[in-house]
């Protein structure tokens, strides 16, 4: 499990600066700075109390501020992250999230923590500020695995607080939700824009649909042909006849400014056709309750 002569590495433990008592307590935390789990965990259960006492925290918290300069690969990162989580009290774990959210959260992002991922989310958003929120977003630690991507982001933003929710679809300029888009459009995800959509009110889902960056996201996919996915984010957004005219307005005036031909793209024919048949079909419905109405209640 540890490789090299026992000497020299009692030989480096004597000359370490960290106050240790022991072999064993040097070889657990060199384990944790190597990011080796098996060597962590063995090592960990030869430590006396005292000496638990005096590593355990010392040595997660250290990992978990250098986690981003370190050069090993993430899944042993995680590994041993969440093995040193594991062996916390309840207070210190407390403590170690305060520490380091993005970084904590980060433990769970890859296959096969995902399910910890959802499981712990609750637990561990509270202690999300907004601020890392945006850290946790930018990072986009919930696309790394593609496969349960699809099956992450919809329960992780139906349990996110307003707040989170909120500000991943409204922020003006960077939108955090562009880039997420742009990858469900891809992937053709109907789900996880359903997802968005639906746990958002109404007037974040307009911020979203009219912000620049989203609007170009439509117009890019439509060209592209991606109409399918567009048209599901369109019927999601469940805009009032009056945005569907602003919307419209917004497209024919950028074909204007668009080269030659994407002026003459006749993929767009279908979005057009698309927000006038959603305003006829509403005038339809509209005039149908009327006759209702009506019939049943005649003057």
């Amino acid at each position: 499990m540890v490789k090299g002569d026992f000497s020299k590495l009692n030989f480096l433990w004597v000359r370490s600066n960290r106050n240790l008592t022991s072999f064993n307590q040097w070889a657990f935390e060199e384990s944790a700075r190597e990011v080796n789990k098996s060597a962590v965990e063995y090592f960990f259960h030869k430590l006396t109390h005292a000496e638990r006492g005096a590593s355990l925290m010392r040595t997660a918290l250290a990992l978990l501020a250098n986690h981003p300069s370190l050069n090993f690969e993430e899944e042993k990162l995680s590994n041993a992250l969440c093995y040193l989580l594991s062996a916390m009290t309840p207070e210190q774990q407390v403590e170690a999230i305060k520490a380091h959210p993005v970084t904590v959260y980060s433990c769970f992002r890859r296959f096969p923590l995902s399910d910890l991922f959802l499981e712990n989310t609750n637990f561990l958003l509270p202690f999300l500020p907004l601020s890392s929120y945006d850290g946790l977003l930018q990072k986009g630690i919930l696309r790394y695995d593609k496969i349960y991507f699809s099956k992450l982001f919809p329960e992780f933003f139906k349990q996110s607080p307003p707040d989170y929710k909120r500000f991943f679809v409204s922020a003006y300029e960077f939108v955090p939700a562009y880039g997420y888009l742009n990858a469900f459009f891809e992937e053709g995800d109907s789900e996880a824009i359903e997802a968005i959509l639906r746990n958002v009110d109404a007037a974040d889902r307009v911020k979203l649909v009219f912000n620049h960056r989203i609007l170009s996201l439509f117009y890019d996919n439509i060209y592209e042909g991606r109409w399918p996915i567009v048209e599901v984010f369109l019927r999601e957004a469940k805009l009032s006849k009056e945005e569907k005219k602003r919307m419209k307005d917004i497209f024919i005036e950028r074909s204007r400014t668009e080269l030659q031909e994407l002026c003459k793209n006749p993929k767009l024919k279908v979005f057009y056709d698309f927000l006038d048949e959603a305003d006829d079909n509403a005038d339809t419905e509209k005039k149908a309750r009327k006759r209702k109405l009506e019939d049943c209640c005649p003057e």
